[in-house]
């Protein structure tokens, strides 16, 4: 057995949905489902979260998860999430030494699982062609960015 690391991402000023991270959903501030999924997966290791909200910090550090403190510059509407992972990616590195998978999770996802996650990091440690695993869901808006296929081997293949 493998223990994976998960970088959980989450930060304030939402204008969407303000505060939504946070929010009680059924009884429990939204961020606490996938860090629960994160807990229970057979696979995951130490739970890191970057983030900006004091809010969040306090409810992650409840969970016993790491805290990256995140730049504000990380913090804005125009902030790139890709520039978030490999921030935390680099903490997370600095604070372990190296590790070939890790997971990824949002604050405001309630739907992870810890068989989602199992199975994902079991698709990547059997198939070293793999470099990631997603969760995937229809989406009633089209994109072209977002247009997938799964393909005959079951991975997720652009269109």
């Amino acid at each position: 057995m493998i223990s994976v690391p998960v970088l959980m991402i989450g930060r304030s000023g939402s204008r969407g949905v303000p505060g939504k991270n946070s929010m009680c959903i059924l009884g429990r501030p939204l961020i606490t489902y996938p860090i629960m999924a994160a807990r229970e997966s057979k696979e995951t290791g130490d739970i890191f979260l970057s983030t900006d909200d004091e809010e969040l910090k306090r409810i992650a550090s409840s969970y016993n998860a790491y805290i990256i403190d995140r730049h504000p510059s990380l913090c804005t509407d125009t902030a790139l999430v890709e520039d978030v992972i490999v921030d935390g990616h680099a903490e997370m590195t600095r604070r372990l030494g190296t590790f070939d998978i890790f997971v990824l999770l949002f604050c405001n996802n309630a739907t992870i699982t810890p068989g989602i996650i199992d199975r994902g990091i079991a698709a990547l440690v059997e198939d070293e062609a793999l470099d990631s695993a997603v969760s995937v869901s229809p989406y009633n808006e089209f994109s072209p960015v977002r247009a997938k296929r799964i393909d005959e081997n079951g991975i997720l293949q652009s269109m």
